[in-house]
């Protein structure tokens, strides 16, 4: 029965290979036909070690003994490889993990040092795996500080740690792949002082003209001694070694150039933002002066030509003649100086308007509007106050867009809108004139004063704008609210 079961399986196995209909499921196929033979082997194996246990063929009494051992062994046989199987992987949870080759462990090296992790703890680690993997007494390493190699890590801690290595010495490590005994007896013989007993390996981890680490390792006279497969291992990983502690030493200049950059940013933001917040306050400052001094005056000069006027109405010396000509004198110079005020006035009002600074952006943009040729709408929050360089920057802009638009679209309708969003509050200027196109337009000095504004306080501006579509400008600046 054995062997009608053995005979096709062994038969039909290199038949599958050839055949062109089974060949599409040879891979199957085979490993049926391999599990079948080694169950069926496993049985006969069973059976001929019964019988050898029994030292005789069973007699008539003993079949059912054979049969039921039999059985026990196909039954085995056949569960042998499912339990391996699902027993496997909880021997895999259990079982310590297997030491890493040097590749692998570069590779999570540079993998956990690109991730921050501090180059002491990588090192030790390094070091502790090497030791285990190539079944050291001791390794040592060296890392560059201030042009000279200093030991960072020893497993096991010696009793005395090892010395420097000086600028003289790193200029003869830049010429050594791997060295041994010898080589540091002749050259670099303090690193020999307490390491009689042990046979070393030497390996600078070099990279262009710079030596940026050292690897030594020991082992005992009375154990293996290093073979060439070993050191040229040994070799791979202080350049390895060399490229994870370059890329490193990158990533750290990297990373002090853009918090050196962010620094400078917001040094300038701050700069920008006084420069800004200090010229306004200069504004401010001029349109007192002129309204508590030249406007002051030239209103008091309109009174006194007022009241010199009223005198001369009731002086009976003049005749009518003469007094008429005097009041017509004294009429067109009340005129002029009038103007003059208006002037002066309107003056005060564009370098600094004193309604902003006591009623608010609604008020003071209302106006400005007030003040235009076109018709302006403005939609403004009522009873909202910000910071004073935010109030200065967005009615600035919206004035300069107001004085664009009377200029290039005249008799075009003007609206002003003003709103808060997501910690920022927002302008828009529209007017419905003829448009234009951006690209062909030189940008003048308001549209790069607005822009300055803005940015100075981490805003943005942009003026959109088309042919026949009309212009629209746009901008925001963070939010900072003042009671």
């Amino acid at each position: 029965m054995v062997l009608t079961v053995v005979v096709p399986a062994v038969l039909l196995w290199p038949i599958a290979g050839f055949v062109a209909g089974p060949r599409r499921v040879s891979g199957p196929a085979t490993a049926v036909a391999a599990w079948v033979v080694a169950t069926v082997l496993a049985v006969m194996a069973g059976v001929a070690g019964t019988v050898l246990l029994l030292g005789r063929l069973p007699d008539h009494g003993e079949g059912e003994l054979m049969g039921a051992a039999t059985a026990g062994i196909a039954l085995a046989a056949v569960l042998a490889v499912p339990s391996a199987r699902r027993a496997s992987p909880a021997m895999r949870r259990w079982a310590p993990p297997p030491a890493r080759l040097p590749d692998d462990l570069l590779a999570v090296f540079s993998s956990r040092s690109a991730h921050g992790a501090e180059l002491a703890e990588l090192l030790r680690e390094l070091a502790e795996a090497l030791r285990r993997h190539w079944q050291l007494s001791a390794v040592h390493l060296w890392t560059a500080e201030e042009g000279a190699l200093r030991c960072s890590v020893s497993v096991p801690r010696p009793a005395e740690p090892p010395g420097d290595v000086g600028a003289t010495d790193i200029r003869l490590l830049r010429r050594v792949s791997v060295a041994g005994s010898g080589w540091l007896h002749s050259w670099l013989p303090h690193l020999l002082q307490g390491r009689t007993d042990c046979e070393l390996r030497l390996a600078p981890a070099v990279h262009g003209r710079d030596v940026l680490a050292l690897v030594v390792v020991e082992r005992d006279d009375d154990a293996d001694r290093f073979g060439e497969a070993e050191e040229r291992a040994l070799m791979e990983v202080a350049q390895r070694l060399a490229m994870v502690l370059r890329n490193r030493e990158l990533d750290e200049r990297l990373g002090d150039t853009l918090r050196h950059l962010r620094r400078i940013n917001q040094q300038l933001e701050e700069s920008s933002s006084r420069l800004v917040t200090e010229a306004d306050a200069a504004r401010a400052a001029i349109e007192r002066d002129l309204h508590d001094g030249a406007q002051a005056h030239i209103t008091g000069l309109v009174a006194a030509i007022g009241r010199v006027r009223d005198s001369l109405c009731r002086a009976a010396r003049f005749g009518d003649r003469e007094r008429a000509a005097c009041l017509a004198d004294l009429d067109a110079l009340t005129e002029r100086v009038k103007e003059a005020a208006d002037a002066l006035r309107d003056l005060a009002h564009g370098i600094y308007p004193a309604v902003l600074t006591d009623f608010g952006l609604r008020a003071a943009l209302k106006a400005v509007a007030a003040r235009s040729a076109a018709p302006v709408t403005v939609d403004v929050p009522d009873s909202t106050r910000y910071a004073p360089g935010v109030e200065a920057a967005v009615y600035f802009c919206c004035a300069e867009a107001l004085q664009n638009a009377a200029k290039h679209a005249p008799g075009a309708s003007v609206s002003v809108r003003l709103w808060e969003s997501q910690g920022r509050l927002h302008l828009m200027v529209r007017d419905d004139g003829p448009g234009f196109v951006p690209a062909s337009v030189h940008r003048g000095r308001g549209l790069l004063n607005m822009e300055d504004r803005l940015r100075a306080l981490g805003g943005e501006l942009t003026c959109e704008s088309a042919p026949g579509a009309g212009t629209t400008v746009c901008g925001f600046v963070p939010l900072r609210k003042e009671a």
